[in-house]
């Protein structure tokens, strides 16, 4: 993500052309086109004030199978599912963005109705919406991803294994400044305010 927000500083701080950006970061004039226009359809404004990992999932949002099993996969992990979903307005997910009325992906809301929950998509420029995420995706970047950076796996089970271990030992972290951690407060606080689940998963059907 390095790259691409240097793409960006060139152009809107330096005013730089397309052509004088990829010379400059020694990159395709394709590429550095490319990263423009995502950053144009994204939505976003320049400076922008996003981790490397929520600007990667604005510029390449995922493709709706892929967003769908991603939900369906959460709610499993966690034996339940919150009475609210609040998404980014990405394009998996939403259609077309608006604060009172956004239209939801058809296959979003049918996963929502099959689960039995709301679509509140955050407002777009809005970062208190979702501030929590964005300090748990910070989390993550540091505990998680950071350590298993210089690691090379063979299959996407294994990284996954991996990933499950950090994962734990970060929810078993005692909080700094308040009692418990973070496995604690979701057993005693989350969890019972959960919707059980429905008989059967979402299966997306193109």
């Amino acid at each position: 993500m390095r790259k691409i927000r240097e793409v960006l500083r060139l152009k809107f701080d330096a005013g730089l052309s397309v052509r004088k950006i990829a010379e400059s970061l020694a990159i395709s004039h394709s590429s550095a086109g490319d990263y423009l226009c995502r950053f144009a359809a994204s939505g976003l404004q320049w400076p922008i004030d996003l981790s490397d990992a929520e600007l990667n999932r604005r510029l390449f949002p995922p493709a709706v199978p892929d967003w769908l099993s991603s939900h369906v996969r959460c709610f499993a992990f966690l034996g339940g599912t919150s009475q609210i979903l609040v998404p980014d307005n990405l394009r998996s997910g939403v259609t077309k963005a608006h604060r009172y009325e956004p239209d939801i992906n058809p296959s979003y809301r049918d996963l929502a109705e099959h689960y039995g929950v709301a679509v509140l998509p955050a407002r777009s420029r809005k970062p208190r919406d979702k501030a929590k995420v964005e300090v748990g995706v910070q989390v993550v970047e540091r505990w998680i991803l950071a350590v298993l950076r210089n690691r090379q796996f063979f299959s996407l089970g294994e990284l996954n294994t991996a990933i499950g271990l950090l994962l734990d030992r970060l929810n078993q972290k005692p909080f700094k400044k308040l009692p418990g951690s973070r496995r604690s407060a979701f057993e005693t606080i989350d969890r019972p305010a959960l919707q059980a689940l429905p008989e059967h998963p979402y299966v997306y059907a193109e």
